[in-house]
């Protein structure tokens, strides 16, 4: 019997180890067009995801949800009567419309056309006074106004390359008050024993063809085809973060949300 037992045990750890190879391999292929895919390549592969119907369908569905728990947390930390908020890639309009039953001044900003006009729909039936712009997070320097609060949420984390999204950093610090706050959340991931291998392959092909070498470890494409960077610790993004002139005023760790505030 103990050998049997043992013969039994051995097949279940070969097994496993097996099927998370092969599912390691499977990660490399489904994330594997970040090596062909530049910057704008990958800011276009987004742009064309939130385009997609059944995209617009599923953000529909949650267009009443209300502020999640860290939202409502770093509205109550940082918001002033009748201050003004801008919320970047705000989709089909769930914190904009609970933004402004809150009585703020909100100005919403969308890349997609599609979500934009889910969004002014929804706004109009909630009976809330919203400012709708068709407008890139990257052209946000075309603003004119300044906010008190900015919500920029997980659309930290689909900006390709750490230079880039340093650089959408400081645009907002530009447009934010100077006793502004800004709301960040990012997606975090634990490296596999795999993971450096698999970023040397991305590199190492990028390269030889020319393509992104600009890939960094963490950058996923998830799902149907949608570009994400994930990071490895809170430290790496608090990283970035500072390097554009912020300061991390507080945070909800369950949630990886950020609070920011700009460098006095």
């Amino acid at each position: 019997m103990k050998k049997n037992g043992s013969f039994s045990s051995f097949l279940t750890g070969f097994f496993l180890k097996i099927s998370y190879f092969f599912s390691e391999v499977s990660d490399f292929f489904h994330s594997l067009p970040l090596v062909f895919l530049k910057t704008k390549d990958l800011i276009e592969l987004n742009e064309r995801h939130y385009r997609k119907e059944y995209i617009l369908q599923n953000w529909e569905a949650g267009v009443n949800a209300g502020l999640f728990p860290p939202e409502e947390a770093f509205i109550r930390k940082f918001a002033q009567q009748e201050c003004s908020v801008l919320v970047i890639g705000c989709g089909t309009g769930r914190e904009s419309i609970a933004l402004a039953q809150k009585a703020y001044r909100v100005t919403a900003i969308d890349s997609s056309a599609a979500m934009l006009d889910s969004a002014q729909r929804n706004i109009a039936q909630a009976d809330v006074p919203v400012e709708l712009k068709l407008l890139s997070l990257y052209d946000i320097d075309q603003l004119k106004a300044r906010f008190d609060l900015v919500f920029i949420g997980g659309g930290y984390g689909m900006i390709p390359t750490k230079e880039l999204r340093r650089q959408v950093l400081i645009a907002i610090k530009e447009i934010i008050k100077p006793a502004g706050a800004v709301y960040l959340s990012f997606a975090q991931y634990s490296p596999s024993k795999y993971s450096s291998l698999r970023y040397c392959l991305y590199r190492a092909i990028a390269y030889f063809v020319c393509g992104n070498t600009k890939v960094e470890t963490g950058d996923f494409i998830w799902g149907t085809g949608e570009f994400h960077h994930c990071f490895d610790s809170v430290e790496t993004v608090t990283g970035e973060i500072n390097s554009a002139g912020f300061l991390v005023a507080a945070m909800e760790k369950d949630e990886n949300a950020l609070f920011l505030k700009a460098r006095p």
